[in-house]
C-alpha cells in the first residue's frame, strides 16, 4: 500500500480520511523502512570526518622537551623517550619531532646492533640546543 505525502498542515479530518483502514502495524513498517533508509545514507566511517580535534600535543612542544631531556643528560635512549610519551598522539608528536631534528641536525643517533635500542645525542655540528 502506498500512502500519499502529506504537509504537515493537513487538518486531523483529512488526515482521518486519508488514514482509513490503515493498521497501526502497517503504519509501523512504512516508519521502520523509512527510518533503516536513512540510516544506510550515513556513512558511518566518514561521518566523524567533519571536525578537525585540536592537538593535545604539538611537534614543537615535542622538540623542546626533547631538547631539555638532551640538555639535563648528554644522550638520550629511544625507548626511554617513547615509554614516557602515555597516548599514541603523543608519541606520533614525539617522533615527529625527533625526526624534524635530525633534519635540522640538532641530534644524531646511533644504534649499537640489529634491534638494540637508539641512542640519541647533542649533534657535534650544533655545540648548543638552543638554535
Amino acid at each position: 500500500m502506498i500512502l500519499p505525502t502529506v504537509s504537515p498542515a493537513v487538518s486531523s479530518e483529512i488526515l482521518d480520511t486519508l488514514l482509513v483502514g490503515v493498521k497501526p502495524a502497517t503504519l509501523w513498517r512504512i516508519f521502520s523502512n523509512v527510518i533503516m533508509r536513512r540510516d544506510m545514507k550515513v556513512d558511518k566511517i566518514h561521518a566523524d570526518y567533519g571536525t578537525v580535534p585540536k592537538e593535545r600535543y604539538t611537534v614543537e612542544e615535542k622538540i623542546i622537551y626533547i631538547r631539555q631531556k638532551l640538555a639535563a643528560n648528554g644522550r638520550l635512549r629511544f625507548s626511554i623517550l617513547m615509554d614516557a610519551c602515555t597516548e599514541r598522539e603523543e608519541k606520533v608528536a614525539t617522533f615527529l619531532a625527533l625526526l624534524e631534528m635530525i633534519r635540522r641536525n640538532l641530534v644524531t643517533f646511533s644504534q649499537a646492533d640489529t634491534f638494540a635500542d637508539i641512542e640519541l645525542e647533542v649533534s657535534c655540528a650544533r655545540t648548543t640546543l638552543g638554535t
